[in-house]
């Protein structure tokens, strides 16, 4: 049993490693399941707390913009951070939770946090694919 649980494991892997973009959509119909679940057993909308979902979506594009726009890795991570950090400030402002100049502090490094993480993962779903296309 422990073998061909093995051997679907690697497949699956193998799978993935080709098509790694794939494992980020795997990972946001995961979530949203999950979360309906949630929201059914707690008599919400299905629909309702995705936001941090819609947040993944947009944090991996990021990433995705920036490795398409330069090839230099510092390039690319300014990038990250500078549209995370608009796009938290402009969050910010919409729920008008923009107190003092703490709040935008902390908010750049919410973002630095955020951009390192977006360029991490674009970087390396782009490394496993140049990887790919060299074997």
């Amino acid at each position: 049993m422990f073998a061909s649980l093995k051997r679907v494991h690697h497949r699956f892997e193998l799978f993935i490693a080709e098509n790694p973009k794939l494992s980020i959509l795997l990972l946001i119909v995961t979530l949203s399941a999950v979360q309906g679940i949630v929201n059914f057993f707690r008599g919400a909308p299905l629909l309702s707390n995705l936001s941090y979902i819609f947040s993944l979506i947009w944090f991996y594009s990021i990433g995705l913009l920036a490795s398409n726009f330069t090839k230099k890795k510092t390039g690319q991570f300014l990038i990250c951070f500078l549209l995370s950090f608009i796009t938290l400030i402009l969050q910010s402002i919409f729920e008008k939770s923009l107190v003092d100049h703490t709040s935008v502090f902390l908010l750049a490094i919410l973002a630095l946090f955020i951009g390192s993480l977006s360029w991490l993962l674009t970087a390396t779903l782009s490394s496993k694919r140049t990887r790919q296309e060299n074997v």
